[in-house]
């Protein structure tokens, strides 16, 4: 279960305000009584909008039978993406039918076979879990696990990361490296599929890493983030209606009437070590 709180930040000259509010806020901040004299001048107040989750949010829920997948389309600029980056990013719905946006198991119709790479550690006994995604894709996937010699620290098989460079040689289109790993997840039809040559599958990719530094997107110098995470935007779409719900929990009249807002997003997890 995730919330969010949101804390309001009254900025003066060397004077900061804060007021905690949970769930949508139906108050402004109050003005500091005590500052200085020498402010003849309103000052201009800004917000700050901390974003706190206990989880990722999901997409979909996963009690409602009812709930549809997101397209990554619909909450960043893929368009935006494509020309900064220089590169022709594709979505599954660009490059394969999909008759809705459900989650549910499919009841009629044959699914595509499909060999994925799985990179959950080799003590798992499983893949990480992505049955409503195939659902959407009305795929049906058997899993190989990635060679050890990816992973950050290769003699241990308990090791969740994986370097991305060395999973290039059995990626790449052309001259790919042959793999001695044998399926250890066959599909829900009991299909063996080695991993696909034409269309590089992998069930997650968030223990990854471009060196053998874990958590490397810590660091300053990720190559994730330098490169691409920071030229994501949201859609316009996503942005108007965003800046619809802030200008209705400040009491403002219109977008127009906000006052200049920054946005940053925590985990409340990792909160505690981030304050103290």
């Amino acid at each position: 279960m995730s919330y969010v709180s949101i804390f309001l930040v009254q900025q003066f000259v060397g004077v900061n305000i804060i007021q905690g509010q949970h769930d949508i806020p139906g108050q402004s901040v109050q003005q500091n009584n005590d500052s200085p004299s020498i402010y003849t001048q309103p000052p201009r107040r800004s917000v700050l909008l901390i974003i706190l989750t206990e989880n990722q949010l999901n997409a979909y829920s996963v009690s409602d039978k009812a709930a549809q997948a997101l397209p990554f389309g619909e909450v960043f600029n893929v368009s935006a993406l494509r020309s900064t980056l220089q590169l022709p990013l594709l979505e599954w719905r660009d490059v394969k039918h999909l008759p809705s946006l459900s989650v549910a198991k499919p009841t009629t119709g044959d699914l595509e076979q499909i060999g994925c790479w799985s990179t959950s550690k080799n003590t798992d006994q499983h893949p990480w879990s992505s049955e409503r995604m195939l659902h959407h894709l009305h795929l049906d996937a058997a899993y190989t696990r990635v060679p050890l010699t990816t992973r950050t620290n290769p003699k241990n098989p308990g090791d969740d990361f994986v370097i991305l460079p060395e999973l290039l040689p059995y990626i790449f289109p052309t001259g790919l490296v042959k793999i001695n790993e044998k399926v250890f997840k066959v599909s829900k039809a009991n299909i063996s599929s080695p991993p696909d040559q034409h269309l590089a599958c992998f069930d997650l990719l968030y223990y990854t890493s471009s060196t053998r530094k874990q958590f490397e997107w810590e660091q300053v110098w990720s190559p994730m983030w330098r490169f691409v995470g920071r030229h994501v935007q949201f859609t316009d779409r996503l942005q108007s209606l965003a800046k619809e719900y802030i200008a209705r929990a400040l009491n403002c009249d219109s977008t127009d009437d906000m006052p200049p807002v920054s946005v940053t997003w925590t985990n409340l997890y990792r909160l505690p070590d981030a304050l103290f």
